[in-house]
């Protein structure tokens, strides 16, 4: 069993650059992936600003959300998860203490493509982040 949060589902629904690490992690082993609620709002929000910007088309976004729609993802009520994402708001936002705080209730790994959220102190999840690969360099 998996946490995804938004940052790296967004990863691997536009092709980014860690789209490819998310997957290696997701195919390791026959895992089964959860998220709050929150996900699917937070990924709309990504492809409107992405679209918005001009760094995502219509149609690139339009596909993303066709794929997120395919992703078996098991989501959680935030009423659950209400009083930890609470204790957690020292140091993390009510949306990433949200995905932490289902980590901790499942007791398995979040998966998270934000290098702030995995050093985020004063939780007890097993946060692990995603990174490219580096690419072999000759001497």
């Amino acid at each position: 069993m998996m946490v995804l949060d938004a940052s790296v589902v967004v990863e691997l629904l536009l092709n980014l650059p860690l789209a490819e690490d998310v997957r290696r992690r997701i195919a390791a082993s026959t895992v089964q992936l959860h998220a709050p609620q929150l996900l699917t709002i937070e990924v709309l929000q990504v492809l409107r600003r992405r679209v918005a910007a001009g760094s995502t088309t219509t149609e690139e976004a339009n596909r993303a959300l066709e794929l997120f729609e395919e992703l078996d993802v098991s989501y959680h009520d935030h009423a659950l998860l209400a009083r930890r994402v609470w204790a957690l708001r020292g140091n993390l936002t009510a949306y990433d203490a949200a995905y932490v705080a289902l980590a901790e209730l499942l007791d398995v790994p979040l998966l998270t493509a934000d290098a702030g959220l995995a050093g985020a102190p004063g939780n007890q999840a097993q946060i692990e982040l995603v990174s490219a690969a580096v690419p072999d360099r000759m001497p």
